[in-house]
């Protein structure tokens, strides 16, 4: 039987054979191709954003951006709408936070001891979201 390099894992050593190192292999190529497919658009849309909106027209923006200009998001910081929008969300989210942790947290509790006597219904209750919305994601 052939020597292969181990690898340690809480104290044992788990033996990588030629199998193994294929499927890392393929699992590692395919990442790389899924990790392309995903953050080239995402590039793409960035560059774009600060490219010469005549050369994005063209086809002449691919790679890395050409022409730079900040003149659509001068733009946009100009309007009003967007820091109304910043303030909604950044209260939202601090609002919402809060009213989670002030549920969440004495639920957690509660359901913590022991002899709470209506443990039962209450993860009947905050269960309740979950089912309605995959029944409701099934029948769409």
């Amino acid at each position: 039987m052939a020597k292969s390099r181990g690898v340690p894992l809480n104290n044992t050593i788990i033996a990588r054979n030629w199998p193994d190192r294929i499927f890392s292999g393929v699992i590692l190529i395919l990442s790389i191709f899924i990790f392309i497919i995903i953050a080239y658009p995402l590039w793409f849309v960035l560059i774009a954003s600060i490219s010469n909106s005549d050369l994005v027209n063209l086809g002449k923006v691919t790679f890395y951006p050409r022409g730079i200009r900040f003149y659509g998001y001068q733009q946009i910081m100009k309007d009003a709408r967007i820091w109304t929008g910043y303030l909604n969300t950044i209260i939202y989210v601090i609002g919402g936070t809060l009213l989670n942790i002030a549920v969440t947290m004495p639920a957690a509790y509660a359901l913590s001891c022991r002899s709470f006597k209506y443990a039962v219904r209450l993860c009947f209750i905050l269960s309740l979201p979950c089912s309605s919305t995959a029944v409701w994601f099934r029948c769409t």
